[in-house]
């Protein structure tokens, strides 16, 4: 299953895939986002701009990559990071704290 599927099985509506660094700017400056998932390479490129410019806005995001360990941003507080393959188990618990940080 997609991520975009797993989403929307979760009750979300997903904006995007973005594909490349220039569409997740734009999704990260001017989209309504309640969070966001961040592949940690778009198209060759870092996301990392992107989980500035979330941060900026005070928009929860997580990182997703087969890598072990998720980017530092800005000195915040550690991103959470979905591993790949996607598992809905892992997605729903990264929204989870994403989205109810109080739990």
């Amino acid at each position: 299953m997609c991520l975009e599927d797993m989403l929307e099985a979760l009750g979300c509506i997903p904006i995007g895939p973005a594909g490349r660094l220039d569409e997740g700017l734009r999704y990260a400056h001017d989209a309504a986002l309640d969070a966001a998932i961040l592949d940690v390479n778009l198209g060759g490129e870092q996301s990392i701009a992107i989980a500035e410019a979330l941060l900026a806005r005070g928009i929860p995001f997580a990182f997703a990559s087969g890598y072990a360990a998720a980017p530092e941003v800005g000195g915040a507080q550690a991103a959470p990071l979905i591993g790949k393959p996607y598992r809905e188990s892992d997605v729903e618990a990264a929204l989870t704290a994403l989205l109810d940080p109080a739990d």
